[in-house]
């Protein structure tokens, strides 16, 4: 986005050639170049909820409960085939 506006403002390249090299929507770029949008402002998506940490461990956690459903849903571990196996915690399936 920085580079297709640099180019607009700088080089004078033509606002669709720019949209289309950069692969930026035309009309978003036509925006910051009226100014509608502050170009300096580029805010991609949400800002992530989690860190990397917390999202790691919620992805542990639903990995076990996965796993106790299936076992519990089957009685057969999903990792050594075991029936109610004794350590499925410690499996890693």
């Amino acid at each position: 986005m920085t580079a297709a506006f640099r180019s607009l403002k700088e080089d004078g390249m033509p606002l669709l050639k720019a949209s289309r090299v950069y692969h930026v929507p035309e009309t978003t770029l036509r925006d910051r170049v009226l100014l509608k949008i502050d170009p300096d402002t580029c805010v991609m998506g949400k800002v992530p909820m989690f860190d990397q940490f917390q999202e790691a461990k919620i992805v542990e956690h639903f990995k076990n409960m996965a796993a106790l459903i299936w076992i519990h849903a089957t009685g057969v571990c999903g990792c050594c085939k075991y029936i109610w196996c004794p350590a499925w915690y410690t499996h890693q399936g």
